[in-house]
């Protein structure tokens, strides 16, 4: 059976498990979360949390975006194909 009753309750036990961890959440509830939008690590409850990196904060060489054109694959299986 599963032991969770909403999604907050899975997100408490995230809570928990990342406690002291080097992405810690355990100090993000959902009200922190209202109040702030994002959020990354959040050591404890008094923790205003860490920003969540913007554009503006990611140098413009990390920020190209890189196409590659697309290849079919070598063979098809016919159990997959939906058409």
């Amino acid at each position: 059976m599963f032991p969770y009753q909403c999604s907050e309750d899975i997100f408490r036990e995230l809570r928990a498990v990342s406690r002291g961890g080097p992405v810690d959440y355990y100090g993000i509830t959902y009200d922190k979360i209202d109040r702030e939008k994002a959020l990354l690590a959040c050591p404890d409850l008094d923790h205003p949390g860490t920003p969540r990196l913007t554009r503006a904060a990611v140098p413009p060489r990390r920020r190209q975006a890189r196409s590659t054109r697309w290849v079919p694959p070598a063979a098809e299986d016919s159990t997959t194909n939906t058409r």
